[in-house]
């Protein structure tokens, strides 16, 4: 009888999401982490520097140097392999980090008696309360399971975070006929092929601008206006997962090479799109929903009802073919064209554009 090998018996790793605890401590504790923090820094940049000047990941002995040194090793190694292997994946040059975040890793504990849920201990540190939240307390409940490891930080306004990891076991995607696709855009947010068209995003993002240049006219110069706006395209994704789910639909979005490939371009560009996208796999991922990505050439324009394919046929949000008179939302179109190109149906007069090209290099290569 034959034994299983290691990677038979090795079990397979869940979904990691992370999760941020407000540590609550008093000064001499902040200052000894600090303190950890501070080394941990340093160090990780100097054994940065030898394995970029040496130009390999030869292990230096830790011995009798404590963890410190050890986990800052770990660190500085991979930041330089993968500092290495980007640049043999598209020859852009990379240079030796010359800064690192205030951070340390460290274990995160469950109470010891007291009213806080976690405690959280850096290697030359002490135990810090840590106030948790319900979003944590929901990943817990839906069967997520608390990491020992975690990462301290100093946080925005001089306080400490601690980073902590929860696994969920990874669930079999089951592929369906039945699809539910979405686009995305500033005027309707998310729009899915079932006909939901959600809230649009310009008046969030105005109130964003006028708000940002109040706070430069103050002198603040690092402002962001895409975190309200991921919060509602992180609430959209969730319910159109979950939709799925319940539907047992496959769930069909616009192809990440393509995306990857957009000009920033119009209102806020195309990372609304990509984050939306990440979102629905992260989401997909756990709760067993399959995820389908296709490519997005020409889905907008093109009438449901009679095929023809016109820019002239998209004025704004509107929808009118110039041809049969269809009159839609022009993001409810492109999602149900998403769709369609999914389940495979699409006119032969408005072949795909990936597909085209695929056929004539197939073609000419046979020609050859």
């Amino acid at each position: 009888m034959t034994q299983p090998s290691e990677k038979q018996t090795r079990k397979k790793r869940g979904a990691i999401r992370s999760y941020m605890l407000h540590l609550s401590a008093n000064p001499g504790k902040t200052e000894e982490t600090r303190y950890a923090l501070w080394w941990y820094r340093t160090l990780t940049l100097e054994y940065s520097q030898r394995y970029y000047r040496r130009c390999d990941l030869e292990w230096e002995s830790t011995k009798g140097k404590g963890v410190l040194p050890n986990q800052a090793q770990n660190r500085a190694r991979d930041i330089i392999a993968a500092g290495f292997a980007a640049y043999q994946a598209t020859g852009t040059p990379f240079h030796c980090p010359t800064d690192f975040p205030l951070l340390c890793e460290g274990i995160v504990g469950h109470n010891k008696g007291t009213s806080f849920a976690y405690w959280v201990k850096t290697p030359r540190g002490s135990w810090l309360p840590a106030q948790t939240h319900r979003a944590l307390k929901n990943a817990l409940r839906h069967g997520g399971q608390l990491r020992k490891a975690c990462e301290v930080r100093q946080g925005k306004n001089g306080g400490l975070i601690a980073t902590v990891f929860v696994e969920f076991p990874r669930q079999k995607p089951i592929d369906t006929r039945n699809y539910l696709a979405c686009d995305v855009g500033v005027n309707a947010g998310v729009a899915r092929s079932d006909g939901y068209i959600g809230e649009s995003l310009r008046p969030l993002l105005e109130r964003n601008r006028q708000k940002r240049a109040e706070q430069q006219k103050q002198g603040h110069c690092k402002t962001s206006q895409r975190s309200a706006v991921k919060q509602i395209l992180d609430r959209e994704a969730r319910c159109a997962v979950m939709l799925a789910k319940r539907g047992n639909k496959t769930l069909v979005l616009e192809s990440s090479q393509a995306l990857a490939n957009l000009k920033p371009s119009g209102s806020i560009g195309g990372w609304p799109r990509q984050h939306y996208a990440v979102r629905c796999r992260q989401i997909a991922e756990v709760t067993g929903v399959s995820v389908r990505e296709v490519w997005p050439a020409r889905s907008s324009i093109t009438c449901p009802q009679c095929w023809y394919s016109d820019k002239a046929n998209r004025r704004g949000i509107e929808f009118r073919c110039v041809r049969c008179g269809h009159v839609a939302h022009a993001d409810v179109v492109g999602s149900i064209n998403l769709a369609r190109r999914a389940r495979g149906v699409w006119s032969p007069e408005i072949p795909d554009t990936k597909a085209a090209l695929q056929i004539q290099s197939e073609g000419a290569h046979k020609t050859a």
